[in-house]
């Protein structure tokens, strides 16, 4: 049953987010209607200790040597983190070449160490063959001198 209704009607749940949305859009619409859209004039005169003052050219003097007092501090602050930046960029820059100096050095001593093993293990190789050789050396040298010494002691006998 439920596979023939969206035989049907395949697009129905576009349809009801259609519908709720048209819902939810004509609800809030009273409440984006402008109530009165042309201003009244009020009913009496408001008093004059009402209006706003108006400013003398000393109180306007004296705002704008205030702003004028608080740009300069903001100059000066953003001045001297400025200056506190560029010395941290050039200490940066010396770093980075500092750096770049010791990577090189660390490739050049992992070259090294990795020569180095190599050449130990050539070299263990090497010594524990000529350890072998001895050895062998040593027992033959025995072997013969027993060989000749039972001869010997054949022909006294």
């Amino acid at each position: 049953m439920k596979e023939s209704i969206y035989f049907f009607m395949p697009n129905t749940h576009f349809l009801i987010r259609i519908a709720l949305l048209t819902v939810a859009f004509f609800s809030a619409l009273p409440a984006m209607a402008v109530e009165n859209p042309v201003e009244t004039p009020p009913a009496a005169a408001a008093p004059a200790e009402e209006s706003p003052a108006v400013e003398t050219p000393e109180q306007m003097l004296l705002k704008l040597q205030e702003e004028s007092a608080a740009t300069a501090q903001k100059l000066q602050d953003v001045s001297e983190r400025y200056e506190a930046l560029a010395k941290q960029s050039a200490t940066v820059v010396s770093i980075v070449a500092e750096r770049d100096k010791f990577r090189d050095m660390f490739e050049k001593t992992k070259a090294e160490k990795d020569f180095l093993m190599q050449e130990n293990v050539r070299m263990n190789r090497s010594g524990s063959v000529g350890w072998f050789m001895a050895g062998g050396a040593v027992f033959f040298a025995g072997w013969l001198a027993g060989r000749v010494s039972a001869g010997r002691r054949r022909f006294y006998r």
